[in-house]
């Protein structure tokens, strides 16, 4: 069988922790003979230490599922947003003006984008080793994920999904938006590294609880929801478990999964 595990909110806590005891039964896993993957809305970068945590370095999705990392450098997937719609959102939402209170990041292979890369809100991005750069030192590379912080996100959403319909926006609790491109979803990702490793889907098995992870836990043969869940995801859900700092995914795992 082939796991999919979310990592924030689902594996990993508020205080950015992954639990000894769920590192366990995830790791028990595999050496039990099932494969393991990670499909998060983290950059690369900033996945590195869940990944090595769990022992994942290849067939693994980041950016949601923007990035789907094969071995190395190799992809299996990778989408861009278009260069147009790149274009569009620097031009829109970078003037600092009492009109446009939205902070935001352009996430692309090696660099973020941010108005102030000096700004405290971004020491996250630092530690992680992320490259910080201007929107004017944008210089048109292939981009992942566009992120808007604003009160206003619900309404942005609206309006960028009518100008561009084609691509995917995630809300997170009407002040934070996920933009993407068209098929780089998480359950696409899911489902190119099932194919991967000539998995059924029938013997997939997803964990997650955002917006981002409908369309995994949508095409999993069996999903379970973690912790508090987005709007949508108790509908497509067999399962539901406590978050991270109550172990729901390791007591889960222990009950249900013969090792």
């Amino acid at each position: 069988m082939l796991f999919a595990f979310d990592l924030d909110g689902t594996i990993i806590t508020r205080n950015d922790e992954l639990p000894a005891p769920t590192r366990a039964a995830i790791l028990a896993l595999r050496n039990a003979g099932h494969q393991v993957t990670v499909i998060t809305g983290r950059h690369h970068t900033g996945a590195q230490q869940a990944l090595a945590g769990l022992e994942v370095s290849r067939h693994f999705g980041t950016c949601n599922g923007a990035r789907v990392h094969a071995d190395g450098d190799d992809h299996h997937l990778e989408r861009h947003l278009d260069g147009e719609v790149v274009s569009y959102l620097l031009e829109r939402f970078t003037p600092d003006s009492a009109q446009n209170s939205a902070q935001f990041f352009l996430s692309t292979r090696d660099r973020m984008y941010v108005r102030d890369p000096a700004h405290e809100r971004w020491d996250r991005a630092r530690q992680d080793g992320r490259e910080l750069w201007t929107p004017a030192e944008y210089g048109g590379e292939g981009a992942h994920k566009f992120i808007l912080m604003s009160d206003q996100a619900a309404g942005l959403a609206t309006e960028l999904s009518r100008r561009f319909p084609e691509n995917a926006y995630y809300l997170w609790e009407h002040n934070y938006l996920e933009v993407v491109a068209a098929g780089a979803d998480k359950g696409r990702a899911l489902q190119r590294i099932a194919a991967h490793y000539g998995i059924a889907q029938s013997d997939t098995v997803a964990f997650g609880d955002g917006p981002n992870d409908l369309e995994m836990l949508s095409w999993a043969g069996r999903s379970i929801g973690v912790g508090t869940l987005a709007p949508g995801v108790a509908e497509l859900i067999d399962d539901h478990v406590p978050g991270p700092e109550e172990l729901g995914v390791a007591r889960w795992l222990q009950r249900y999964v013969p090792l």
